[in-house]
């Protein structure tokens, strides 16, 4: 895994740096936001992550969105998750950064919170529709278009949605000795495809996934009724 999608990860873990930026006066984390150093301003998002539901915090938080450095953006988006349900605002600039990006700790964070409304944004859809079908060059693409297969089933779109249903069915039809050794998207698909086993083309696809060794095609044949 590259240093791009490992760091998508670690911004979920703080750091002991971090942990001891929260014990900071909540006045002090908003300062540091302004902060030349790219390191500081990051440790002091990450320690206002618990202050979110504030409508300063949250402002300045979705000011990072626009932030010059990829991981503070990309914080940015993980530490919104939590009000965008409520902030039309919050929501709508993340959407439009999700839209407009092509990095992928970004577009994976953004996936991770923006699920719920897959169905009903256009914009979420289409951005997410046209990762399913990107182009797989590196590890990194590949955990990415698993990790759109993942947002598309809890979205729970993959049978409404024909485009992202023959998207989805292009992935577990890949015939990639290194793809399908990976155990990543193709076995991602099968299980998005599970419902839908019944149907011939869904199940052909199945039954040659597993052929290939894909073990969630296995378990997809296994429980279809």
């Amino acid at each position: 895994m590259t240093s791009t999608l490992l760091f998508a990860f670690l911004l979920l873990a703080p750091a002991p740096q971090a942990r001891a930026a929260t014990s900071l006066p909540h006045q002090q984390l908003l300062r540091d936001l302004d902060s030349a150093d790219p390191m500081v301003r990051l440790l002091a998002l990450q320690g206002l992550a618990d202050h979110v539901a504030e409508r300063k915090v949250r402002e300045r938080v979705i000011a990072c969105l626009s932030d010059p450095a990829y991981e503070i953006r990309s914080l940015a988006v993980v530490t919104l998750g939590p009000v965008l349900e409520k902030d039309l605002n919050a929501r709508a600039a993340i959407v439009k950064l999700f839209a407009a990006n092509e990095e992928i700790s970004i577009n994976f964070s953004a996936m991770e919170v923006l699920w719920p409304w897959l169905a009903t944004d256009p914009t979420i859809r289409d951005k997410v529709l046209s990762l399913l079908r990107g182009p797989i060059r590196d590890e990194d693409d590949l955990t990415l278009v698993d990790q759109a297969v993942i947002t598309v089933t809890r979205a729970q779109v993959v049978s409404k949605d024909a485009a992202i249903r023959a998207a989805v069915l292009r992935i577990l039809s890949y015939d990639d000795s290194w793809w399908v050794s990976s155990g990543l998207a193709s076995s991602s698909a099968a299980e998005a495809l599970a419902p839908l086993c019944r149907q011939a083309d869904v199940r052909a696809a199945l039954e040659a996934a597993a052929l290939r060794g894909v073990s969630g095609a296995r378990d997809a044949l296994a429980s279809c009724r």
